[in-house]
């Protein structure tokens, strides 16, 4: 029996490995061909809340199933977005029972060399990834038939996932929010002063004698004008800093869509970064991969590429351009690496030939800012003179530039620093010269309060929200443009009228639906069934159930005949666990409901909108957030209801985080500096008389009490707790 075969999804990938030696399925086009949701609505029966696959699945793979029988192993080679799932489940299935050994490489760089490195480490997958998509598919079946109840609301059945739906309501809110709030304009005044032989210099207008200048009337702004034009000017002082500039970290997706954006549309961005990665032929018979896999949150780079890239800038730019030491990264991302150049000798220069003029500006873009990355820093000096006139409430303007001292990275980005288009004082400009005015003049600027979302500002709303990878963002913000419910226009993206109408019924009858808070919970239990944790048919059985409170994950707890708490889906015991939640004694076998405990989540309320509040993780603990956000970003203190330990101290505990460590603080911090690594309790220590005590493990699995002050053991029978304060 021979060892390993390789099936890809491309002919770019079929000719590179086979070319290096491997045996690859011929038929690249199958996998190509399936979509997800049709394979599934074909060919999977759901009947009787189980998920089982039909014969007719089984002739598709026929030829597949047939030219594997001599391999022991399969491996599925496959681009690192969340669609790999679907498939190497799938061939997980096909092959169960046969003995052979179904892997993926998920190919976060489209070289021969990568795949030989990651078939050394991959492990053997199971038919439950598969499994885990049917659970996916079939909760959002079972919510477009909910949502396909209001027949009269156009669209409303060619929505076909819950994560659109809720891509829209973003959006939806964003346009409201936009259309109820009004521009404002106000008014700035500059003056310019005469310098020989050069540009007039134009001062910035900062106030008139104590009062800052917000100037709101045009009627105001002229009479401002009119009362300093005929003052004599002088330089009230000349001051100078140094200022330097880190150089930008590698590109995530993004951070590149951001830039790019200024002149190619995502859609047209991605499809040049799909070509760039799978490869491009230049000259030989062997596509030639160009950059990593391109849809990433990370800004990381491997330890070895960063050896090679300060290599590359000793030997091309010198040691002016290299720092002593690589600079600080953040961790290494399950996701994957940052955007980066696989080969820094195929310069844009070189490849120019090879590539379409967006393809090289792309290419160009992520081989610059790569280089630069590791770059020395760029070193600046920014001189403010201050103008002031002789009048009993003086007038003070000011004029800013900055010198390039050292360019540093900005030599590889060829980006104009600021430095370079300013104008600078002559040499003879010094404290006390008196200025001869040019003119004055008035700028009206209008801003609005709020603008529509860009797509790359969508996307880090996507990304930070937990709605999903970018993967996913993509492919349903693309199902939506595909419907015509989404529309993009210089102004950034917003709903359609249809898109508009659509949602909007659809928020009036079905919010307890469409909200980040179900979908986290449709995740969570996926991955459940994707780890083998969970039986899919479960999950069918506890969905059915949780849909019928009307979408909300935080179900009213009910009581039982005994007065206790009961699940509110399969009527088992509620337990409380970790991070102050309630879960079913059957969470994860046969249940998901997994309740959030905070009796504060809907007591407290926003002090500025008066929305309730939620409880919200973030870079330092535990938070107390709006649940109106973004609309409104109001945050307060999440503390713990003890008691700070300080004499005469009126706050209380809160949990914060220190590089990754958590611990204690007072919620009046910075007023009070109580910290504590162990949790304390208003508890008196009878020992020393200290005013608590902190939580400590006595003996294995059993909890007690220590006095931080003179290590004084108890047990919880065995306590002295104070009430007040």
């Amino acid at each position: 029996m021979q060892k390993k075969l390789v099936v890809v999804d491309s002919k770019n990938r079929y000719d590179l490995f086979t070319m290096n030696g491997f045996t690859v399925f011929r038929d690249y086009k199958l996998l190509k061909k399936l979509d997800r949701n049709e394979f599934i609505k074909q060919n999977v029966d759901f009947s009787n809340q189980s998920v089982r696959l039909l014969d007719s699945a089984l002739d598709i793979f026929t030829p597949l199933l047939d030219f594997a029988k001599p391999f022991h192993t399969i491996v599925l080679v496959v681009d690192p977005g969340d669609d790999s799932d679907f498939l190497t489940g799938l061939l997980a299935l096909l092959f169960d029972g046969s003995y052979k050994k179904i892997v993926r490489v998920k190919m976060h760089q489209n070289t021969a060399l990568y795949l030989n490195n990651e078939l050394k480490k991959i492990k053997a997958v199971t038919p439950d990834l598969f499994y885990a998509e049917c659970a996916d598919y079939w909760a959002n079946r079972l919510l477009q038939n909910e949502f396909s109840k209001l027949k009269a609301v156009e669209g409303i059945k060619e929505i076909t996932h819950i994560k659109q739906a809720l891509l829209l309501r973003f959006l939806y809110e964003k346009e409201t929010e936009v259309e109820s709030e009004k521009t404002h304009r106000h008014f700035e005044i500059s003056i310019r002063f005469k310098v020989r032989g050069k540009k007039n210099l134009e001062f910035s207008l900062i106030k008139i004698g104590k009062e800052e200048q917000d100037v709101r009337n045009i009627q105001l702004a002229k009479a401002m004008v009119s009362q300093i034009k005929d003052g004599e000017f002088k330089i009230q002082n000349i001051q100078t800093r140094q200022t330097q500039t880190q150089p930008p970290k590698p590109y995530t997706t993004q951070s590149l869509l951001a830039d790019a954006q200024i002149k190619y549309s995502v859609s047209k961005v991605i499809k040049i970064l799909q070509v760039l990665y799978k490869g491009i032929r230049l000259g030989g018979d062997e596509p030639i991969s160009l950059i990593s896999y391109f849809l990433s949150v990370s800004d990381y780079v491997k330890p070895e590429s960063i050896a090679e890239l300060r290599e590359y800038i000793y030997n091309n730019y010198g040691t002016d351009y290299l720092p002593q030491r690589a600079y600080k990264q953040n961790k290494h991302h399950p996701e994957g690496e940052a955007i980066r150049p696989l080969d820094l000798r195929l310069t844009p220069r070189k490849l120019k030939k090879h590539l379409t003029e967006p393809q090289y500006e792309i290419y160009s873009m992520i081989w610059h800012r790569y280089i630069a990355s590791q770059m020395t820093k760029s070193v600046s000096e920014t001189r403010t003179i201050t103008v002031i006139d002789d009048k009993k409430d003086p007038c003070i303007c000011e004029y800013e530039y900055e010198t390039d001292l050292f360019r540093g990275f900005r030599q590889v980005l060829s980006e104009k620093s600021k430095a370079q288009e300013d104008v600078k004082i002559p040499d003879t400009w010094n404290t006390g010269k008196t200025l001869e005015v040019v003119d004055f003049d008035i700028q009206t600027h209008q801003s609005e309060i709020s603008n529509r979302y860009t797509e790359s500002e969508m996307l880090h709303l996507w990304l930070a929200s937990g709605a999903g990878s970018i993967y996913e963002y993509l492919y349903h913000s693309g199902m939506l443009f595909a419907i015509q419910m989404l529309e993009r226009k210089r102004s950034g993206l917003y709903p359609s009228a249809k898109g508009f109408y659509a949602i909007n019924a659809l928020l009036l009858k079905y919010s307890g639906y469409i909200n980040t808070g179900i979908v986290l919970q449709l995740d969570n239990s996926i991955r459940t069934v994707a780890s083998g944790k969970q039986k899919v048919e479960v999950f069918i059985n506890s969905y059915s159930k949780l849909f019928e409170h009307g979408g909300s994950v935080q179900a009213p707890v009910t009581s039982g005949a005994d007065g206790k708490s009961v699940c509110p889906l399969c009527g088992g015991k509620l337990i409380h666990g970790d991070d102050n939640k309630i879960i079913c004694e059957h969470y994860p076998a046969s249940c998901v409901y997994i309740y959030k405990a905070d009796e504060r989540e809907e007591k407290e309320i926003c002090e500025i909108c008066g929305a309730p509040l939620t409880v919200r993780e973030g870079q330092y603990g535990r938070f107390l957030a709006c649940t109106r956000y973004p609309k409104c970003d109001f945050t307060k203190a999440y503390t713990l209801n003890i008691f700070c330990p300080v004499e005469g101290c009126d706050g209380k505990i809160v949990e914060r985080q220190s590089k990754g460590r958590l611990f204690f603080g007072c919620s009046r911090y910075p007023d009070c500096s109580f910290a504590a690594w162990k949790k304390p309790v208003n508890m008196l220590c009878r020992n020393c008389g200290n005013r608590y005590l902190v939580e400590h493990d006595l003996t294995e699995g059993h909890k007690g009490y220590q006095c931080p002050k003179c290590n004084h053991l108890y047990d919880n029978q065995f306590i002295s707790v104070i009430s007040e304060k």
